[in-house]
Order: structure tokens, then C-alpha cells, then sequence
């Protein structure tokens, strides 16, 4: 996997959380859309542990609905959280230099409080959160990861 995935530990913290330590990272460094206290993801804590996160997106899903992408999933992967994918592309960042999620977009587990799928992108403007439905876009993958028991 060392060539698909990252392996990193991922600690109890919200989006929030990660954008109150790490704001200047983010593409959005005032006022996030994500902090309206109506978007209930963002002030999730992330359960803590060791998360193997594939690099990119399901080789795969990009032009695929959710429910198309949640087919292409492996054996004991899921779709992890907007914190998750933000503690770990910041993190490797720091420790490589190298920006995970940079060619598409991908999709989270988190939903909006409108409903829309939260999706994460780490291009050279910052960390971007933003917001999508469901739908099949080409710019837009799913995300996908293991926890360690």
C-alpha cells in the first residue's frame, strides 16, 4: 500500500478544530462556510487512531454518482470524514512537501445540513472544503480509508 495509501494518526479533532489550528492553510482562511453551526460535520471529532488514506481518489470514480462510487470501495475500506482528510492531507504535507487531493476533488463521508456531500481538494491556493450533490462530475472522486482495530 505504500505506493496507493499514507499511513497517519489521526487525532479526536473536528474540522473546526484542524481549521482553528491551521487556518492560514486553507484556502478559505476567513470565515469558512463550514462554521455556520447549522453544518454539524464540521464540529464532529474525528475517532483517534492509525488511518491508512489512499493518496488519491478510487482509481475509477471520478464521473460516478456516490452510490456508484460507494460500489468501487475495497474490503475494509470506507469513506472517511472531512476532519479526517484535512488532519491527514496537512499533515503530509508538512512532513513532505507533497499535496494529497490536488488532481480532483474528493468526497467525503460528511454531509452538509443541506445535504450535499462534502468534498476536499489541497491545490496550491490552500486546503479547500467544499460542497456538492450527489451526482456523477468529472472532477470529483471518492475518498477512501482503513482504520486500525
Amino acid at each position: 500500500a505504500k505506493d496507493t495509501h499514507v499511513l497517519v494518526p489521526i487525532l479526536p479533532m473536528s474540522l473546526m478544530d484542524v481549521y482553528g489550528k491551521k487556518a492560514k492553510e486553507f484556502y478559505s482562511s476567513r470565515d469558512p462556510w463550514f462554521g455556520d453551526p447549522v453544518h454539524k460535520f464540521a464540529q464532529a471529532k474525528a475517532e483517534p487512531g492509525w488511518y491508512l488514506v489512499r493518496q488519491t481518489e478510487v482509481p475509477g470514480s471520478t464521473s460516478q454518482n456516490w452510490d456508484q462510487q460507494q460500489r468501487l470501495l475495497g474490503n475494509g475500506e470506507s469513506v472517511p470524514s472531512a476532519s479526517v482528510l484535512a488532519q491527514t492531507a496537512l499533515l503530509h504535507r508538512e512532513q513532505t512537501g507533497e499535496r494529497l487531493f490536488s488532481r480532483v476533488w474528493v468526497r467525503s463521508g460528511d454531509v452538509t445540513a443541506d445535504g450535499n456531500r462534502v468534498d476536499v481538494s489541497f491545490d496550491p491556493g490552500g486546503l479547500d472544503v467544499g460542497r456538492w450533490g450527489d451526482g456523477a462530475y468529472s472532477y470529483i472522486g471518492v475518498a477512501a480509508s482503513r482504520k486500525s482495530s
